[in-house]
């Protein structure tokens, strides 16, 4: 499922639970994109 089918979905049917999963995606998404972020500055640390 990708987030831009469940706003598509959210914009169709108009249900509550779908705004819920698309901010969790979201916030899923800003997690890992932090995380993976966060790895290569690390290993960027550790080569010089």
């Amino acid at each position: 499922i990708t987030a831009t089918s469940l706003k598509m979905a959210q914009g169709i049917l108009k249900l509550p639970f779908l705004d819920y999963l698309v901010l969790a995606e979201t916030i899923i998404c800003l997690t890992i994109l932090f995380f993976v972020l966060g790895a290569y500055l690390i290993w960027l640390r550790k080569k010089v």
